[in-house]
């Protein structure tokens, strides 16, 4: 029985976890987040902004961003709760910018 349980165990683990492109998918995905991080940090940086003026479209765009991140990669579906929240944090982001 023991056996058993480790054969599927291990089977499950090298046809779904260990397939040949995962670490390649994983170095590109390392490569282009470093260079996400480091263009976010040369544009904060170097241009002029009031950073109080810009937190509402922070979070404005923190939010669309996830939103999209959580239909497109777990195929999630919008609740209504969800989209009176983000009613309410995009206009308030909105407000807070003005």
């Amino acid at each position: 029985m023991r056996e058993l349980l480790i054969s599927k165990r291990s089977k499950k683990c090298s046809e779904k976890n260990f397939g040949p492109y995962r670490f390649c998918r994983r170095i590109i995905g390392f490569i282009l987040g470093t260079f996400l991080l480091f263009a976010y940090g040369v544009m904060v940086n170097t241009l002029k902004w009031d950073f109080g003026r810009l937190l509402g479209i922070y979070i404005v765009i923190f939010f669309i961003v996830s939103q999209f991140l959580s239909v497109v990669i777990f195929h999630e579906t919008f609740r209504l709760s969800t989209l009176i929240g983000g009613i309410l944090i995009t206009s308030g982001g909105v407000i807070f910018t003005l």
